[in-house]
């Protein structure tokens, strides 16, 4: 199964043939931008399980959205 790719991926996939700024400096940048989406997305996931039913939340907290982030976007 082929790993879809976050916003940041797909931007700096898109951007990086015409960008002029040096390969380390992309690279750079792209770390950071995804590790603030990464967390974004996992603190998203935290508060829809605080939304949910407790009984319902309890089965969906067994499998934590950091791991959720991890099997699809970790390569």
């Amino acid at each position: 199964m082929e790993n879809k790719l976050t916003a940041v991926e797909w931007l700096i996939k898109e951007l990086t043939p015409s960008i002029k700024l040096q390969q380390k400096y992309i690279d750079e940048l792209e770390t950071k931008a995804k590790e603030m989406e990464k967390q974004q997305l996992i603190n998203f996931g935290y508060l829809q399980i605080q939304n949910i039913d407790s009984e319902i939340g309890d089965l969906i907290y067994k499998k934590v959205p950091e791991e959720i982030y991890n099997e699809t976007f970790n390569k």
